[in-house]
C-alpha cells in the first residue's frame, strides 16, 4: 500500500512539539494528577476491591509518568549531543528502552481491564458480586496485571542488544543494535514474536475493556428497569451505577487514546512494504501517525484524574480538600515565619538598643 509522505520538515517539527512541548506538559500534568489521586485514595476513602485496583492503576500511571519524563529528557538531549546520547543509550540503557520505560503503561492497560471486569461482575451480579469478587480475587487481579505484560515484554529482551564494533582507521568503538538469534531460527520468529506482544499488550486488553463496557453498560439500563423496595439495595445500586459510569468514562477514555497506536503498530508489524522487507514505518507520514498516536498513550495515563473530577462528585470534593488544606498548611507556615522573623529582628534591635 502507498502512503504519500508528509515533507521531512513537518516530520521534524511535529516530532520537536512532541517531544519537547506535548510530552512534558502531559507529564507535568501526570504527576500532579497521580499524586491527588493518591493521597485520596490512600486517605480520604475507604479501601474497597474497586478502589485498591484505582490505587493500583494510579501507581503504574506515576511510574509510567516518572520513566516518560527520563525517556522524554534523552530524548531532548539528543537533539543537542546526538552521538553521545546514542551511545549511552544502546550501551546502558538498551534494556529499558526496549522494555522497561514502557513497563508501567503496559500493566496499567491490564489494571483497566481487571478494573472492567470488576465493574462489570457489579454491575451483572449485583447481589453476589462481593461473593465473586473478594479481596483476595482483587490481589490475584492485580498480580496477574503484573505477570501478564512483565511475561510478554520480556520476550523483547531476545531481540536487542548493544554490540561493540571498533573502526579501525578510526580506532573508536561505537554500539550497535544486534538481534539475539536463537539457533535454527530466523528473523520471521522474532517478527511474529513482536506481533504477540502487541496483541497481548494492546490488542488483548482493548477487547476485553469494549466487551466488559458492553456489558456494564447492559447491566446498568437493566438494574434501571427492576424496581427495588428495600431502600438500602435501592441506594446501593445507585452507588454502584455512580462508580461505574465514572470507570466508564476511564475506559472510554482509555480505548479512544489506546486505540490509534495500537491499529499503527499491529498494521505495522503485520504488513511490510515490498522496499527491501522494511517495516511501513519506513514512510514519514505512518511515522508521524505513530508519534502522535505515542502522545495519545501519555495522555491516557496522564488526564486518568480529569476523568475523576469530572464524573464523581466525591472525588471533586476529596481534591478541593486538599488541594485547600495543602494551601491552608501553606499560609499558617508563612505566617508562623514571618513572626519568627520578626521576634528575632525585634530581640536584635532591642539588644542593639541597650
Amino acid at each position: 500500500m502507498y502512503y504519500e509522505e508528509v515533507p521531512k520538515y513537518v516530520l521534524r517539527y511535529t516530532t520537536n512539539i512532541i517531544y519537547g512541548v506535548v510530552v512534558p506538559i502531559l507529564v507535568v500534568i501526570g504527576l500532579f494528577g497521580n499524586i491527588l489521586t493518591f493521597l485520596v485514595l490512600k486517605k480520604e476513602l475507604p479501601m474497597t476491591s474497586t478502589t485498591r485496583l484505582l490505587f493500583a492503576l494510579t501507581c503504574a500511571d506515576f511510574v509510567y509518568m516518572l520513566t516518560t519524563a527520563f525517556s522524554d529528557a534523552l530524548i531532548i538531549a539528543k537533539f543537542f549531543i546526538p552521538d553521545t546520547i546514542r551511545q549511552i543509550q544502546i550501551r546502558f540503557f538498551l534494556p529499558m528502552e526496549t522494555v522497561g520505560w514502557s513497563m508501567p503503561s503496559y500493566i496499567s492497560n491490564w489494571m483497566v481491564v481487571m478494573i472492567s471486569l470488576e465493574r462489570a461482575i457489579a454491575v451483572t451480579f449485583p447481589l453476589k458480586a462481593k461473593q465473586i469478587w473478594t479481596k483476595r480475587a482483587s490481589s490475584a487481579a492485580i498480580c496477574v496485571a503484573i505477570f501478564l505484560p512483565t511475561i510478554s515484554a520480556g520476550a523483547r529482551l531476545l531481540k536487542a542488544r548493544g554490540v561493540p564494533a571498533r573502526n579501525n582507521i578510526t580506532n573508536v568503538t561505537t554500539y550497535r543494535m544486534e538481534l539475539f538469534y536463537v539457533p535454527g531460527l530466523d528473523r520471521d520468529f522474532y517478527d511474529v514474536l513482536r506481533l504477540v506482544n502487541t496483541y497481548m499488550l494492546y490488542v488483548v486488553p482493548l477487547c476485553i475493556v469494549i466487551c466488559a463496557n458492553i456489558c456494564i453498560v447492559v447491566g446498568i439500563y437493566r438494574n434501571k428497569g427492576n424496581n427495588m423496595t428495600a431502600q438500602n439495595v435501592s441506594m446501593r445500586r445507585k452507588r454502584d451505577n455512580r462508580i461505574s459510569r465514572m470507570l466508564l468514562s476511564l475506559c472510554a477514555m482509555f480505548c479512544l487514546c489506546v486505540l490509534p497506536y495500537t491499529t499503527l503498530t499491529t498494521y505495522n508489524i503485520s504488513t511490510k512494504s515490498s522496499n527491501n522487507n522494511q517495516y511501513i514505518y519506513k514512510n514519514s507520514t505512518v511515522e508521524l501517525l505513530i508519534y502522535v498516536a505515542y502522545a495519545c498513550l501519555i495522555c491516557n495515563s496522564a488526564m486518568n484524574f480529569v476523568i475523576y473530577v469530572a464524573t464523581s462528585s466525591t472525588f471533586r470534593r476529596r481534591y478541593i480538600d486538599i488541594l485547600c488544606s495543602s494551601c491552608t498548611r501553606y499560609k499558617e507556615n508563612q505566617q508562623n515565619l514571618n513572626a519568627n522573623t520578626d521576634i528575632t529582628y525585634t530581640s536584635e534591635k532591642n539588644g542593639k538598643g541597650k
